[in-house]
Parts: structure tokens; sequence; C-alpha cells
């Protein structure tokens, strides 16, 4: 067959046309190759994921949070004294060699100490990819050692009491501690927390407290801290693994700014101070909007406001209880009821990764908090009707 050639060139275009039939094939292959790895490595990705998370989260659900249970609170709030409520603590192997069941301040030791003990063993084995959340949320432990320290240094306790109230955690090593312990006085103490996070913190709170001789501001202002660098952990978290985080984060800054609105309003803060102690990162509610609810006249106007939300959902009903005692614990118990259930949705939806995982480490925060109020409770004498008004369970109040 005679081959058509161009006779202005001198070109075989029916070999020029075969060649460029084969390159284009070849591209389309590498294209769609590109496409299928590219589906397979988001699908490798998850597997991935799920098989780093399986053995963390199954120990987290295989420990689980028994104190949050309605049934094991009743049973805990019915003890008769302390001996008994560390017995059945330890029947549940939730505070295990317990010897001092007289000792309320060993006991609340004891108890924090289980607790930072289990968020240290779960930071080991939490992936990498999530790990930047759970290294900032251990702020939140090491800043309540910095508060024990400024109310024990503040109240003038001696060395040994102030070794029995701060425990060693994170950064606030055994040897910060004795440090501490030691100082003279509470600007000593705070001089000494230079190297870590918190002392540039306090220090600018020093010249408010010399005038006013009150510590909230240092307290709030460590929360302030802490919060904030939980809000921006969240940069560092891997994409694929950010999602119960977020969501989290939401969730708590909400529910830390109502309570702080609350406070506030009852305290007739001026509407300067409290813009100054917002945190960030709220889900529904930003710090512009706060602003706003706090221009409302009283605490039952601002809940009216919250109208259509979860929030007015549970603290409405809590009215009442407020224009009749003028606590506000019935409105922060019931927040922080709403923030367990929350929780558990987080962990029902981001089930394989990091969902039981918040849900656990949040849940012993709440469990150590409910046995707190329990141990005090019984050692004070007060009624167990009284005593289940402070404890928050899964499914609402016991």
């Amino acid at each position: 067959m005679t081959q058509m050639i161009d006779p202005s060139s001198g070109i075989d275009i029916s070999s020029l046309s075969g060649t460029w039939g084969l390159i284009a094939l070849v591209f389309g292959i590498s294209i769609l190759l590109v496409f299928i790895i590219a589906i397979f490595a988001g699908y490798f990705r998850i597997l991935y994921n799920i098989a780093s998370f399986a053995s963390p989260v199954a120990r987290a659900k295989a420990i689980g949070n028994p104190f949050l249970l309605r049934e094991n609170m009743d049973q805990l709030i019915e003890s008769k004294n302390l001996h008994e409520i560390t017995s059945k603590m330890t029947d549940t192997g939730f505070l295990m060699g317990v010897e001092y069941e007289e000792d309320i301040i060993r006991i609340d030791r004891a108890l924090k100490i289980a607790y930072y003990r289990e968020y240290e063993n779960l930071l080991t084995t939490v992936p990498d990819g999530i790990k930047p959340f759970f290294l900032a949320f251990r702020m939140v432990l090491e800043a309540e050692q910095v508060k024990s320290a400024i109310r024990g240094k503040f109240g003038r306790l001696s060395e040994d009491e102030l070794n029995k109230i701060i425990i060693p955690v994170g950064i606030i090593t055994p040897e910060t501690v004795a440090r501490i312990c030691r100082a003279q006085s509470l600007q000593d103490a705070i001089l000494l927390l230079h190297e870590t996070p918190y002392g540039s913190i306090l220090s600018e709170s020093l010249e408010s407290y010399s005038h006013s001789q009150s510590i909230f501001e240092m307290e709030w202002a460590l929360d302030l801290s802490v919060f904030r660098r939980i809000s921006e952990s969240k940069i560092k978290v891997d994409s694929s693994l950010v999602g119960p985080v977020s969501e989290f984060i939401g969730l708590y800054s909400d529910i830390m700014n109502i309570k702080t609105l609350i406070r506030a309003k009852r305290e007739h803060w001026s509407p300067e101070i409290i813009s100054r102690f917002f945190v960030p990162g709220g889900a529904h509610y930003k710090e512009w909007r706060l602003v706003q609810l706090y221009e409302n006249p009283q605490i039952q106007d601002i809940v009216n406001q919250l109208t259509g939300s979860d929030y007015y959902r549970v603290l409405e009903p809590q009215i009442p209880s407020y224009e009749g005692s003028g606590s506000l614990h019935s409105f922060e118990t019931a927040l922080d009821t709403m923030m367990l259930e929350k929780i558990s949705s987080i962990s029902s939806v981001y089930h394989l990764t990091g969902g039981p995982l918040i849900k656990f480490i949040m849940g012993k925060f709440i469990e150590t908090k409910n046995i707190r109020a329990v141990i005090y409770g019984i050692s004070r004498g007060i009624s167990p009707e009284k005593i289940k008004e402070y404890v928050v369970c899964a499914g609402g109040p016991t």
C-alpha cells in the first residue's frame, strides 16, 4: 500500500499520526492511574487512621467511665462514711490501694493523681495526628495545680500543707512543686514559673493583684490562656482527624462563655471587664454576640435570648431554681450535663478515631469532680439529696 507523503515537507503523516495516538493513550492511562492511586491513597489513609486508633480506643472503652452512671453514683452517695466510699471505688478499679480511708485530703490527692496518671497513659498511646490537641488539653491539668499554688500562697499555707495539695503533672514537675512550696510569697512562687507558659501570664496579673488583693484575675487569665492554646491546637491536628476536636472545642467554648456570662451578670461586672474574659472558638456564640447578650438586664433575659438553641432548652427549666435560691449551681450543672451528652454524640459519630478518646478523658475529668463532691459532702454531713445536686451523670442529674 502506498504511503501518504506531504509533498511540502516530506513527512510521513501516517507514521506521525500513529506516534501521537500512542502518546495520547499513554497520557490517558497515566491520568487514570493517578486518579486510581488518589482514590486508594485516601482509602488507605482511612484504614491507617482506624488501625492506629484501635488500641487506645479499645482501652478507653474497656476502662470506661463507671461514675458517670446514675446507679453507680447513687450507690456511692448512699455510703455512710469515707471507708465505704473508697471500698466501692476500689471494687470498680477506679481507685486502687487507698489505705487512708478517713483522710479526706489524701483521698482527694489520690483521686487527682489517678486522673493525671490516666491522662499520661493516654498521651503515650494516642496517634501523632491528634496528639497536639491532647497535649494542649493537658494544660488544663497543669493550670489547676498552678491555681492550687496561688490559692495556697494567698491563704498563707505552710510548706507541708502546700505539698499535700499541689501535684506534679506535665511541666509542673516534682522539682517545681518543691520550689513553689518553699517560696516565701505568692510573687516569689510566680517568679519560679518564669520558664513555663504560666509565668508570663501570671506576671502580667501581679499589678492588678497588688491593688485588689484578689487572685480572681490571675486564675481567669490562666483559664483564658490555656483555652486559647487548646483552640489553637486544632490547626496542628491532622486534617483527617480534626472533626471531633473542632466540635469539642466549639462546644466547650460555648459552655465556658455562657457560664461566664451568667456569673458576670449576677456579680454586676462592667461590660469592659466581661469582654476580656470570653474565650475564642465558640460554635454558636462569638465574642461580639456574647457582649450583646450581656446588655440584657437580668440573667433570665439572657437565657431567653438563647431561644432556639440547645442551651436555652437546658437552662430555661432552671430559672425557677435560680430565682428561689440565687445560686447559679443549677445552671452550671445543667450545662455540664449537656456537655456530657454532646460529647457522647461526638464519640458516636467519630467512633473509630478521636471521639471515644475525648469522651473518655473528659468523662474521667467529670467523674473525678463527682467523686470529690461526694467525699466532701459525706465528710461534712450533707444529705444525699443535696449531694445529688452536685454530680453530673449520663442522662441527667441523679
